[in-house]
């Protein structure tokens, strides 16, 4: 089980998910959503085995609020 924002989840599908992006930090270098009612910017502690061993590795994840609350959002992120 885990904790994305106020919600709980643990069913297989977002149990599995959450697998997915946390052994797949060689690959996955940012989760973003949205429809959440705040703005909240959050780690997710993943593993990156592209070296052959494991290496711990923080994935950013970006949650927007609803579009529809403040009419419109736009995230510019500059990767350098």
């Amino acid at each position: 089980a885990y904790f994305i924002g106020s919600t709980h989840k643990t069913d297989d599908e977002s149990v599995e998910m959450y697998r997915l992006i946390t052994e797949s930090a060689d690959v996955i270098k940012a989760v973003f959503c949205g429809h959440m009612h705040n703005e909240v910017y959050t780690e997710i502690a993943g593993t990156d085995y592209s070296s052959g061993e494991a290496k711990p590795v923080l994935i950013p994840q970006y949650i927007l609020d609803a579009a529809a609350y403040d009419k419109g959002h736009m995230l510019v992120i500059t990767v350098r």
